[in-house]
């Protein structure tokens, strides 16, 4: 197991200093700290011995080792330093917190499960044993969901693009449309944006719903959220996605002024989440936050994209979402093996 250099008595490299100990100057916590990823960097290189699980203690199968190198040291229990996540007071109530706060969102958890777990617990605070308005293009993860808050479903039929064979977002008609024939709905569940980057119209759509909850699946969008500002009760983001965040790391938000009781919604994660998360992947949703929040603005590689594309004589959907482009080859599957072939 490689520790940080401090940790071996060596002086630290002043860059792991400046990017992992933010959360120690005593200013107010701001957007720039990452209060989780330095509680669980500081225990990392404690140099303490391990009475805990994992019992591995960094002595792992050699090639498993080497490919995760130092991530080793950071795969923690629960500790005094780094938090519970089902019953959190500290470094990760605080990094909820700054999360809540990029986000404009009155609450936020976050998930080990990824999105689908978010997902799953949002159905069973918002709609218990109720009736649920669910757009056609709902991800799988809505299916367990509706099973587990054995909750039932009225399908909303969303748009298709024939040309792209690719789904569409339900619209606010289609939405008021099933909610004419089913006045007994307890909440409404859209994906959006879509998995190809199309947008909805929230605003329309959360005014059709009146007082129903509004449950986003916004995995796809969380590098350009807008369901919460739209006023939806809870929505569901995707780390790795849109973000620079772990795959199966994500969050979940409650909006702002949304009926659905805080605690409820932490209930229902403890139903879904593990009770030994992944500290690894709890620090890298803190970072993903504190990245998101700094990020500056992108560089060109979509329109490199479309020029590239428009050059070689192929058709191209760009969505309103510019890092979801779609391009149309000839044959895929031929595509595919060439694109893999040439690495």
């Amino acid at each position: 197991m490689r520790l940080p250099a401090e940790s071996q008595g060596q002086a630290p490299d002043p860059r792991w200093r400046a990017e992992n100990q933010v959360s120690r100057t005593p200013d107010p916590p701001s957007q720039a700290a990452a209060p989780l990823l330095a509680a669980v960097m500081r225990a990392a290189r404690a140099g303490a011995l391990r009475l805990h699980t994992p019992v591995h203690r960094g002595q792992v199968d050699p090639e498993y080792g080497a490919a995760l190198g130092d991530a080793l040291a950071l795969d923690l229990t629960e500790l005094a330093e780094t938090d519970d996540l089902r019953a959190p007071e500290g470094a990760i109530a605080e990094a909820q917190t700054l999360a809540a706060s990029h986000f404009g969102a009155a609450r936020t958890w976050f998930l080990v499960g990824g999105a689908s777990a978010g997902i799953a617990a949002s159905l069973l605070a918002a709609a218990p044993g109720g009736r649920v308005a669910i757009a056609r293009n709902a991800h799988v993860s809505a299916v367990s969901g509706l099973i587990l808050a054995d909750a039932a479903p009225v399908w909303i039929p969303v748009p298709w693009d024939g040309d792209w064979d690719v789904a569409g977002c339900a619209g606010p008609a289609a939405v008021a449309a099933a909610l004419a024939g089913a006045p007994d709905v307890a909440a409404v569940f859209v994906t959006a944006p879509t998995y190809f980057g199309d947008p909805a119209d929230l605003v329309a759509i959360r005014a059709v719903c009146g007082d129903r909850l509004l449950v986003v699946d916004e995995a796809h969008g969380a590098h350009v959220p807008r369901a919460l500002a739209a006023g939806a009760d809870l929505v569901i983001h995707s780390a790795h996605k849109g973000l620079t965040g772990p795959t199966q790391g994500g969050y979940l938000h409650l909006g702002p002024g949304s009926r659905i009781p805080a605690e409820g919604v932490a209930a229902a994660l403890r139903l879904v989440q593990s009770t030994s998360p992944s500290y690894w992947l709890l620090a890298g949703l803190d970072a993903a936050r504190r990245e998101a929040a700094l990020r500056r603005a992108g560089g060109d590689a979509a329109e490199r994209i479309a020029r590239a594309a428009a050059a070689a004589g192929l058709a191209l959907r760009s969505p309103a979402d510019p890092t979801r482009l779609l391009v149309r080859v000839p044959d895929g599957s031929a595509a595919y093996d060439a694109l893999a072939g040439a690495g």
